[in-house]
Parts: structure tokens; sequence; C-alpha cells
């Protein structure tokens, strides 16, 4: 059967079978190497990414905190904000000779999946006692944040004084259970 070829033809004939044979062996197994090679690598980085786990979970938690302590904690009732500021607002009043003229009515209003709870309190005093009752309030109170501060000179006319006034706006942020 071979006697019906060449020497020139059957060498063409065994480069076409080695080149067959080679086409063959990589698509069985070097192809199968490269694919779990590509999958030891990602592996390895996710490795890696696991062995940081615990260091960006601190990481998280304290940027959690530090969001829990600007808008306030999420978790407390309305009340609760309520008598954590009255009894804060009247110590420092009492410290900071800070006159509180009168707790308005408070409201709240829900707003993308969470509660803001806001409180109004007006106060007399000289600037600098209100300025530096203003600074311990957002230093001291963890509950909740200033949202807003108003300053106005408010006139007797029956003592013929001139007072300051200064309207303070808290809030609170409380997520909403659904």
């Amino acid at each position: 059967m071979l006697d019906r070829f060449t020497y020139k033809q059957m060498i063409y004939g065994l480069y076409a079978v080695i080149v067959l044979l080679l086409i063959l062996s990589y698509q069985l197994s070097l192809s199968e190497v490269f694919k779990v090679n590509s999958r030891l690598s990602e592996e390895k980085e996710k490795l890696e990414k696991s062995k940081n786990a615990p260091e960006k979970i601190a990481k998280h938690s304290k940027m959690l905190s530090q969001l829990n302590s600007e808008v306030g904690l999420l978790d407390k009732s309305f009340e609760e904000f309520q008598e954590n500021l009255l009894s804060t607002v009247v110590l420092l009043g009492e410290d900071y000779r800070v006159n509180i003229i009168a707790v308005e009515e408070p409201h709240a209003y829900e707003r993308n999946g969470f509660e803001v709870q806001t409180a109004v309190l007006r106060l007399k005093g000289s600037f600098k006692n209100l300025c530096s009752f203003i600074n311990a309030l957002e230093t001291k109170n963890t509950d909740g944040r200033l949202a807003s501060t108003q300053l106005e000179l408010v006139e007797n006319r029956k003592e013929k004084t001139v007072g300051l006034e200064a309207v303070l706006y808290l809030q609170n942020f409380n997520k909403l259970i659904k």
C-alpha cells in the first residue's frame, strides 16, 4: 500500500500526521493545563484577599462607628433620643449658664428608609456662652447630631433689653424595619 507513494509524498504525509497529532495533544492536555493554571491564579488572589479580611472588617467596623457618631445610633427610639438629649442639654445649660426657653414640639418624618427625628430647642444667653454650649453639645452628645443653628437678637420691650436667642435643630436617624 505504501508502495504507491514516493518518498517525498510519504515525508509530507508524515509531517501532516505530526501536525495533526500536535493539535490533538494540545487539545487534550495543554489547553487543560492552561485552564487549571488560570484557575490557580484566581484562587491565589482569593486567598490573598481572605488573608486581609480581618483588617478590612476592622476598617469597616471603624467606619460604621464613625458614621453612627455622625448621624446618631440607628436603633434608638424617639423617646430615648429626647430623654438623653434633654438630660444632656440641662446639664450643659447649667455648666455654661444658658437658659432653656422652650422645647418645641418634636417631629419625625420618613425618608429613604430612615425615620428622621428632629427636636427643636430655644436657648437664651450671651454669645460666648451659647457658642461654648453649642461646641460642647456637638462634641459630647452621642445621640443624634446638630443639624442647624439660628442665632437672633430679641428685644424685650418691657425691660428695654436686648438678648441673644439660639434655636437649635437636633436630628437623629432611626432605620425603619421592613
